[in-house]
């Protein structure tokens, strides 16, 4: 168990803040807090922002019918995000992977890189006041486009959440710390409504499970401890929307469990990412697991996180197929049976909104953007998807 000193001070800090789990939720809670779209439900995508990579272009299994949407000039962004905004999708969660250099070694794109790019010339790094320009212009771009911005922090060997949460939160704060100096003030953040009510700066996390054994009720309260010190440090009060599922696929599930996270104040919603890369039971060979396998694994986490008070954000997965760079994962979905059901598992299930992954995920398949090999299918369904969620709430 995750237990010992630095956990104990951790949780102490919030002991308050957890109290607010006995009271009655907001109705607003999960609801978009910024002015303008006040009480708004999330639709969001995670968005690869920035230059691609070069090096990447070889590995795409899909490529967008407009050539500009490689490209991260002004006007190639703007592009980019009138599609968005065509679609429907209010939110985009953008990828960060940290400003030190990681992103070069990771990331697809590089905004937040040291290396000038796409030449990677033999210049001087980009210093953190020159990242944090080109970053700054995609928070403006996304304002004027009516587009609301959150950062999806990225687990690597450099951010090892999954060993190091709730006990050591330095690398974590850090870098939500150093998003929030720079971009804090940004009108196009995400805002949340958190369970008092209280309007919080969103922060999305992805794979917020651990390698071991841990104490839910001390793994729940840390998001509180983290929340409080990055409010130290930046003075703003922030919240987080997590997803609790594995990634690789049959990885750790030592994990956040519903009933103590929604106690704490900090939790924002829930967004599982990639629920469709695997299927109920022990591990098997990715290329003989069936769609409705992988559905049926999806539909059983949508069930227990939608039965929760916690908001839920139901995501959607249009497909996958990374063929190139993972060949030994499956490659599924992209057709008219598979979307169907994607559309009526997530209207079904959730209950502050829904979430596609990805917009722009070319290597691995799941873009939603017209492709040369999917055509506007993809566009289309989600078009259509987001109109079935207004109807739907509105009924």
């Amino acid at each position: 168990m995750l237990n010992g000193g630095r956990a104990a001070v951790a949780i102490a800090l919030v002991c308050l803040s957890a109290q607010s789990g006995d009271a009655q939720p907001s109705s607003a809670w999960g609801r978009i807090a910024n002015p303008g779209s006040r009480s708004e439900m999330i639709i969001g995508s995670v968005f690869f922002a920035g230059p691609p990579n070069p090096a990447v272009f070889r590995n795409y299994t899909r490529h967008p019918l407009d050539p500009e949407l490689n490209g991260w000039s002004s006007a190639n962004v703007d592009t980019a995000l009138r599609q968005v905004q065509t679609s429907g999708i209010n939110t985009l969660f953008f990828s960060y992977w940290g400003h030190d250099g990681e992103t070069d070694k990771w990331a697809t794109t590089l905004m937040f890189s040291r290396k000038h790019w796409p030449s990677f010339a033999s210049e001087a790094p980009y210093s953190d006041t020159e990242q944090a320009a080109s970053a700054r212009t995609f928070f403006i771009q996304a304002k004027n486009r009516h587009l609301y911005l959150a950062p999806l922090i990225e687990v690597s060997p450099s951010n090892p959440f999954y060993s190091e949460f709730p006990v050591r939160l330095e690398n974590f704060v850090s870098r939500c710390s150093f998003l929030l100096s720079h971009f804090g003030t940004e009108p196009a953040w995400l805002r949340l409504f958190d369970r008092t009510g209280q309007s919080r700066i969103a922060i999305r996390l992805i794979e917020t499970i651990h390698a071991s054994p841990i104490d839910p009720q001390n793994f729940a309260a840390g998001f509180d401890a983290a929340a409080a010190q990055i409010e130290s440090r930046t003075g703003f009060k922030v919240g987080f929307i997590i997803d609790p599922t594995p990634l690789p696929p049959y990885g750790s599930e030592f994990g956040p469990e519903p009933e103590e996270l929604s106690r704490h104040v900090s939790i924002l919603a829930i967004d599982p990412f990639n629920i469709t890369s695997q299927a109920p039971g022990p591990p098997r060979d990715q290329h003989s697991i069936s769609e409705d396998d992988r559905l049926h694994y999806m539909e059983g986490v949508m069930h227990k996180w939608s039965k929760s008070s916690i908001p839920f954000i139901a995501p959607l997965m249009p497909g996958y197929d990374a063929h190139v760079v993972f060949p030994k994962m499956g490659i599924y979905g992209f057709n008219a049976p598979w979307l169907k059901r994607q559309t009526d598992l997530a209207l079904h299930y959730e209950t502050a909104g829904i979430s596609f992954d990805c917009w722009n995920g070319w290597t691995e398949g799941y873009a939603i953007p017209p492709s040369i090999e999917n055509g506007d299918l993809l566009f289309r369904w989600a078009q259509e998807t987001i109109h079935a969620l207004t109807k739907h709430r509105n009924e």
